[in-house]
């Protein structure tokens, strides 16, 4: 049996004044997420309500991908499998490191 499908996303976000990101300090948030969903519009609106309930405004999405569609490397299954195996796991939108930057760090 196949393991059910997952949307793979790698996305720029920016935290409101409610999140858990004091935005005085944080002007913008990268990460990735898994989205145990086989439908890209069902993963789009599921990864919008995850970030929604943790106050957080999307910048933008930089990939939004089917995971076993992609020609990933073992190292990258690796890295990615205990993430994507949670989201699957709890049918829930699962968010990897969240790397941070200030105003101050911005490239110019």
């Amino acid at each position: 049996m196949s393991e059910p499908s997952t949307y793979f996303l790698m996305v720029e976000l920016k935290p409101t004044a409610d999140s858990a990101f004091d935005p005085a300090e944080v002007s913008g948030i990268f990460t990735h997420c898994f989205v145990p969903t086989g439908n890209f519009y069902e993963a789009v609106k599921l990864f919008e309500a995850s970030i929604a309930e943790q106050n957080l405004e999307l910048v933008n999405i930089e990939w939004c991908i089917l995971f076993d569609t992609f020609d990933w490397t073992p190292e990258d299954i690796a890295v990615h499998a205990p993430l994507r195996e949670k989201a699957i796991r709890q049918s829930e939108v699962c968010f990897g490191d969240m790397i941070t930057w200030g105003e101050d760090e911005e490239e110019d």
